[in-house]
C-alpha cells in the first residue's frame, strides 16, 4: 500500500496531529534553507568575496567551496520537496494531509485556529463584526 493509501486510513484527528507534527518539523530545515540561499547569493553569485580571494591555489578551494555551497543548497531543496510518504517530513506530504481533497482535516484546522484566538485582540477581528462599518468609523490619526 502507498503512503497515500495509509493516509487514507487515518482518521481525522491522527492527520491533523501528523500534519502539526511534520509542519513543525519542516520549519527549521525551511528556515535554514532560506539563509544557505541567500549566502550563497553572495558566495556564488557576487563578486564580494570572490575578488578578495587571489589567482592562487586559494582560488581553486574557493571554487570548490562554492559549488558544495551550491550543491548542499539543491540536495536540501529537493528533500523539502521530495515524494509523499508519512515516514517522511516534507512539503507534499503536510499537503497530502491537509490537502485540498482533505476539506474536512482544512475546516478541523480553521475551526481550531479561530476558537484559540477567540476572544483575544480588538473587535475588528471578531468573526462576526462588519469590517465595511468598522472601516467608516476608524479615525485616521496618521
Amino acid at each position: 500500500m502507498g503512503a497515500r493509501g495509509e493516509m487514507a486510513k487515518l482518521s481525522l484527528s491522527e492527520r491533523i496531529e501528523a500534519a502539526k507534527t511534520k509542519t513543525a518539523k519542516v520549519v527549521d530545515p525551511l528556515l535554514y534553507l532560506i539563509k544557505l540561499h541567500e549566502n550563497n547569493a553572495l558566495v556564488l553569485y557576487s563578486p564580494l568575496l570572490s575578488s578578495q580571494i587571489p589567482t592562487s591555489h586559494a582560488g581553486h578551494a574557493f571554487y570548490a567551496f562554492q559549488h558544495g555551497m551550491h550543491q548542499i543548497e539543491l540536495v536540501r531543496l529537493c528533500a523539502l520537496w521530495d515524494s509523499v510518504d508519512l515516514k517522511k517530513e516534507n512539503v507534499p506530504t503536510i499537503i497530502e494531509l491537509i490537502g485540498p481533497s482533505n476539506g474536512d482535516v482544512v475546516k478541523a484546522l480553521a475551526e481550531e485556529t479561530a476558537s484559540h484566538w477567540e476572544g483575544k485582540g480588538d473587535r475588528r477581528r471578531s468573526r462576526n463584526h462588519d469590517f465595511h462599518t468598522s472601516a467608516r468609523d476608524y479615525e485616521y490619526k496618521g
